[in-house]
């Protein structure tokens, strides 16, 4: 038996769920920066630590539900197979998978105070204020400087010069 109310755990579960779908989302861009951009490089950097940060995330999330007796089954991961015209179009699915996390999460704060489970509004609200704000910054920083590139037609450049677009908080890996 679970510590947590049902609606709590919906809630989280639909964090926990997106956590992979956005994965996917990622590593369809990673192909898209690797085939279609020849973006070696940053298709790497992008691939260890930003695809890979949201099965993490789900780990977190389970980790801490496990210590509440909660149990956590992955839902179906929807396949990602868009297909870009640009490198900022790609890297804007970044950016709105981060607010997606962060509207789900700020969701489920809501319905753990609501439910008295408040030890998931402590984990979440730390989740949200202290990790997931550094991913999303870190998106829209580099979705920022690719369209300056873009404009400035100069957009292979990106895959040597991205290195000095990372935030000083973001931590590799997740």
């Amino acid at each position: 038996m679970g510590l947590t109310s049902k609606n709590t755990l919906d809630a989280i579960y639909r964090i926990f769920d997106y956590a992979f779908k956005a994965n996917s989302i990622c590593d369809n861009i990673v192909y898209y920066l690797d085939i279609k951009q020849n973006q070696p490089s940053f298709q790497k950097f992008f691939h260890e630590n930003v695809a890979h940060i949201f099965p993490m995330f789900a780990d977190k999330i389970q980790s801490f539900g496990s210590l509440r007796n909660d149990i956590f089954h992955r839902g179906e991961v929807t396949k990602s197979d868009k297909q870009y015209n640009s490198t900022s179009e790609a890297v804007e699915d970044f950016v709105l998978a981060m607010v997606e996390l962060e509207t789900l999460t700020i969701n489920a704060i809501k319905i753990a105070i609501q439910n008295e489970d408040f030890a998931y509004e402590d984990f979440l609200r730390d989740f949200n204020f202290s990790i997931l704000p550094i991913y999303t910054k870190q998106a829209l920083v580099f979705y920022d400087a690719i369209k300056t590139y873009e404009q400035t037609d100069d957009i292979h450049k990106w895959n040597s010069d991205y290195e000095s677009f990372i935030i000083e908080n973001f931590v590799e890996g997740g």
